[in-house]
């Protein structure tokens, strides 16, 4: 399953940290299994790179990413020996289940993912320049037990807002500000919770019958 965020700031604005949650809770017994997520952090110098890429999974329930040959053997010289066999050709990728398009840039973002096992995840992607990412997109593969007709799917997504940006804008009136306001200022950009800006939906996801 995918699932896409659109991070849209006013002008002038910028956001530094985006969380997104999704709660598997099916009608009757039984729940969804996660069983990988993507974007990880073993991911971070492929997203990093900021090009093209399509994201697949292959029969093996692994990730592979293709970039556009010109660009893969520079981008083959970044990664760790782990993750070098699923990075190629995107005109080579072989999956049967493709993300196209997904280009991310992000200079060196953090990224936190918890959910592999559960029936509810999380992403947490925190980067200076998080606004460049666009639309935002998350992948995952989960598992249901035999005879499972329908899904309920809550989402929640929220960007905050960069305070260590604010302040150097404010840098040259800051003193004129309230002793508050500089107090809040001061405490960067994990004082901005409050002023987070998001969303929730629910759906209901109607499976196949198999058999």
């Amino acid at each position: 399953m995918t699932h896409t965020v659109d991070l849209r700031p006013e002008r002038a604005a910028k956001f530094w940290r985006l969380t997104c949650e999704l709660d598997f809770s099916p009608k009757g017994s039984g729940e969804p299994i996660i069983q990988s997520l993507f974007p990880t952090q073993q991911w971070r110098n492929v997203m990093s790179f900021g090009v093209g890429m399509e994201v697949g999974l292959n029969g093996n329930f692994d990730w592979n990413v293709g970039v556009d040959s010109s660009q893969l053997a520079e981008l083959l010289q970044l990664l760790p020996g782990e993750l070098k066999a699923n990075v190629g050709n995107k005109d080579d990728l072989k999956a049967f289940l493709a993300i196209p398009a997904y280009r991310y840039e992000l200079g060196h973002p953090e990224i936190l993912t918890n959910g592999e096992g559960n029936s509810n995840c999380y992403w947490r992607i925190q980067a200076s320049e998080l606004q460049k990412v666009g639309t935002a997109k998350f992948a995952l593969v989960f598992k249901v037990p035999k005879g499972t007709e329908s899904i309920t799917l809550e989402g929640k997504v929220w960007a905050e807002p960069s305070m260590n940006w604010l302040t150097a804008n404010l840098e040259d009136v800051a003193a004129k500000l309230s002793e508050k306001f500089q107090n809040l200022l001061g405490q960067g950009n994990e004082a901005v919770s409050p002023f987070a800006r998001g969303d929730a939906e629910r759906w209901t996801l109607t499976l196949p019958k198999v058999g």
